[in-house]
Parts: C-alpha cells; structure tokens; sequence
C-alpha cells in the first residue's frame, strides 16, 4: 500500500533539496499551476504572483468556509 503524500511531506522533501533544485521544482510546477487556475480561457494568469494572488483568495475562502462549518 502506498503512502499519501500531504503538502508537509512535499515540503519536508523540497527543503532538502538545494537551492538550483528548487527552483528547478517551481519551474517544473508553475505551468501546471497556471493551467489549474486558470479562471477562463479568456482571462489568463501570466505570472507568477498572479497564481499566488489566487492561491491565496482560494485560501481565505477556504479558512472562511471553515470558520462558518464551525459555527453551525
């Protein structure tokens, strides 16, 4: 069976990695990132900071979403 990998596994493993290698890594993962989060055909995400701009409202939505399950 194998193990689940979790976002503290990933970045356990990334911090190990030397510096070249994580970049590596973000170079690897940003253009799937900004496929992922595209909003529309239409309105793209050309950078970077634009994917974690969405990354963090996804965040925020998700913390509120949680706050609001707890009080119900």
């Amino acid at each position: 069976m194998s193990e689940s990998v979790t976002l503290e596994k990933v970045i356990k493993l990334a911090k190990q990695l030397s510096p070249l290698d994580r970049i590596r890594l973000i170079e690897e993962i940003s253009p799937r990132l900004k496929r992922d989060t595209l909003i529309s055909p239409t309105q793209p995400h050309s950078t970077l900071q634009d994917i974690w701009q969405i990354i963090k409202v996804e965040e925020e939505k998700a913390q509120n979403n949680t706050i609001f399950d707890l009080e119900k």
